[in-house]
């Protein structure tokens, strides 16, 4: 199977930061209640962190749950994607996350073409709709998205020209079409909580940096898991009531030494293996007696 392909340079913004909220109200038909929407607003300063990607990815799904009014959420997306419009931090100090909706929606309706996770923790694709959800996709996303994407000779191929996305809002919905295209199976990455495709069995991470986050946090529970086991197991030590260790634990200054003193000073072993032990490994040689 021949490799996808799809082109896109990024901005991670760090430095991103909640600066308030934006209420947003819509008056309704007489009689109805007036919808009340809010929407967390974020800055960001500083040039970022440059990034690139050359194969179409599922983060696209966590866009689309991001809820809106959440600043963690929003926060969290930026700081690891950048700004889906590209306009964070360059034309634009700060902006409202409703912002977001055009592109958000259409992502989100087509998630819904995956179904739970299963036992092994992945979401398959349900065959059956994922061809109405592309063309849904299609009609649904504004068309300023797709005058985001490029078709740019290959330096590799100059036969096949590669896919190009200007924006991060143009990758993802790209990405969703090459998704619902190939109906691959997603999973969330087990230290950041992102959804990536399923490239291979036993997948559990969405790149190399999560991956070796992941691996350094399991060693560092393993060792506390293995230092309170071992203080546990010193606890049980001393409460158990074995013969030996409890007349030991018992013993006082200047009482009557238990017969546990009696088997401790009493040591196993031959006479010559004892003095070996107490000389550090090196027996004392014999001497022979001098002659008259």
């Amino acid at each position: 199977m021949k490799r996808e392909r799809l082109y896109f340079s990024g901005t991670r913004r760090r430095a991103a930061s909640y600066v308030g909220v934006k209420i947003e109200s819509e008056e309704r038909l007489e009689g109805q209640p007036t919808i009340i929407s809010r929407f967390a607003m974020i800055a960001s300063d500083g040039q970022g962190q440059r990034y690139e990607l050359n194969r179409p990815d599922s983060f696209w799904r966590t866009f689309g749950e991001v809820d809106l009014a959440d600043r963690r959420q929003g926060l969290s997306f930026v700081r690891r994607y950048g700004c889906p419009l590209g306009v964070l931090g360059t034309t634009s100090a700060d902006y409202d996350l409703s912002l977001w909706l055009p592109a958000q929606l259409p992502l989100r309706a087509a998630a819904q073409v995956w179904l739970p996770v299963d036992a092994a923790g992945i979401s398959h694709c349900d065959m059956t709709r994922n061809e109405l959800a592309a063309h849904a996709l299609v009609r649904d996303t504004p068309k300023e998205v797709w005058d985001e994407t490029r078709l740019v000779p290959s330096d590799a191929d100059s036969i096949e020209p590669q896919p190009r996305a200007v924006t991060l809002r143009a990758f993802m919905v790209l990405s969703a079409l090459y998704d619902l295209r190939n109906a691959n199976m997603m999973r969330t990455c087990s230290q950041c909580g992102f959804w990536f495709t399923v490239r291979r069995a036993g997948a559990l991470y969405c790149s190399q940096s999560c991956n070796v986050t992941g691996i350094k946090v399991f060693k560092v529970r393993a060792w506390k898991g293995t230092a309170s086991h071992g203080d546990d197991s010193q606890t049980q030590d001393q409460g158990r009531n074995d013969d030996l260790s409890s007349e030991v634990v018992r013993a006082r200054p200047g009482g009557e030494a238990p017969a546990a003193h009696e088997k401790l000073r009493k040591r196993k072993g031959r006479k010559s293996v004892r003095r070996a032990s107490d000389n550090r490994g090196r027996a004392q040689r014999r001497r022979r007696p001098a002659q008259t």
